[in-house]
């Protein structure tokens, strides 16, 4: 007998009811306790349990867990998906509901949809098209999603495009209300600075060790890296931007902090530690260094905007020209397998799992490569015997 629409309506709307007893199934068979409650919701004398499963076949759910047996109530399945998500993709869905509607019921649907009142739940506004256009709900549901205009979120309800976007907006409002102001800033960073005299730090020019239990932002960081741009200054001012510091006293300062929210330095402390001709370097995580989206707290630059510039500029050099034609294709790999991964996890499918993880793989091993390209891009600018005499001679030579 030829399965109906609203047969295949019902066994879908099923199927997400019991998903997650569904995905938890192995070896499934009409005999099975979940084959039995399956049909048993479906509640037809046309369908047993084993049309039911072969049915769940025929719209890719379920497919074969053993060779065909050429008997149907002792042929075992498994399931196909890994999560929900897909039992709202309609073109993987049962085949009559694959069918696409007439453009004159399209457009119907779309005018009704585009009256009806905002406020109201999609799922009653679903409903309420159905009933005036003669159609099942999920007639409705499959024009509304295919035509953009409702999507189902995290939650597997549905919703509106204008109101998911509408949220996103706020969140990002949200975001940049919370985001302090320069001037802010500027006067916060005046108040630290004003604060930091309590713990003496500028009448230090050598190593200190400071306890203080005092909290988050009152100077305590801040008058230590004040007192380092004065010295710097004062040694610095008179010789050449390259010319190295006198040895001993406050010549180099090393900010360790276990969050990185905490590395907040004062654009006007940087402007003067780069006059002064000191350096900037920022020594970070094995995990940040191959995170293309890490943004150095030195110059503001995400990895993937330094490491693009170096290979450009250096991919010529006789020292570590391989070196940057490596790090530029690896930049590529990791954007496309990033871009891979997000992909696939729009899919509920074991396959799209499956390839989301040997992404995942590749990422990594496309990351631990690109921190070794700039390892031994290191090792080689500073080999042991180098005729450079400075990190700028370095520089030089890697370009």
């Amino acid at each position: 007998m030829k399965w109906t629409l609203l047969e295949d309506i019902q066994l879908l709307i099923l199927v997400r009811q019991y998903f997650t007893l569904l995905v938890k199934q192995n070896g499934l068979d009409a005999k099975s306790s979940f084959s039995q409650q399956l049909h048993a919701a479906f509640n037809s004398p046309q369908r047993d349990a084993a049309a039911l499963l072969y049915r769940l076949k025929g719209a890719k759910i379920l497919q074969l867990a053993s060779r065909p047996t050429g008997n149907a109530e002792q042929q075992r399945f498994k399931c196909l998906l890994q999560d929900d998500s897909a039992l709202y993709d309609y073109s993987v869905t049962f085949p009559t509901l694959r069918k696409p509607q007439s453009p004159l019921i399209i457009a119907q649907v779309l005018t009704h949809f585009a009256a009806s009142d905002p406020l109201l739940s999609v799922t009653d506004t679903l409903h309420a098209i159905a009933a005036a256009l003669s159609l099942q709900s999920i007639q409705v549901e499959k024009i509304l999603i295919e035509s953009n205009q409702v999507l189902v979120n995290s939650y597997r309800q549905l919703e509106r495009y204008e109101s998911h976007a509408k949220r996103s907006l706020d969140l990002s409002a949200q975001i940049k209300q919370q985001t302090p102001a320069v001037e802010l800033i500027d006067e916060i960073n005046l108040c630290r600075n004003r604060a930091s005299q309590l713990y003496h730090v500028h009448e230090r020019d050598g190593a200190q060790v400071i306890f203080s239990s005092d909290g988050t932002g009152f100077g305590k960081s801040y008058g230590v890296i004040q007192g380092y741009v004065e010295y710097l200054e004062r040694f610095a001012s008179p010789q050449a931007l390259n010319a190295v510091l006198p040895e001993g006293g406050f010549t180099n300062l090393l900010f360790i902090s276990p969050q990185k929210s905490q590395i907040d330095l004062d654009h006007r402390q940087k402007e003067r530690i780069l006059a002064a001709g000191g350096e900037l370097i920022c020594v970070v995580a094995r995990k940040d260094i191959a995170d293309l989206n890490f943004i150095d707290w030195a110059t503001g630059l995400k990895n993937r905007e330094r490491y693009s510039g170096w290979s450009e500029v250096a991919k010529a050099s006789a020292y570590i020209g391989g070196e940057m034609q490596q790090l530029n294709h690896l930049i590529k790999q990791i954007d496309y397998c990033e871009t891979q991964i997000e992909q696939q996890a729009r899919f509920g499918t074991f396959d799209a799992s499956s390839e989301k993880d040997m992404l995942e793989q590749q990422l990594t091993n496309y990351r631990h490569s690109l921190r070794r390209t700039l390892e031994s891009a290191c090792k080689k600018l500073f080999t042991q015997g180098s005729a450079a005499a400075s990190v700028q001679e370095y520089i030089r030579l890697g370009i």
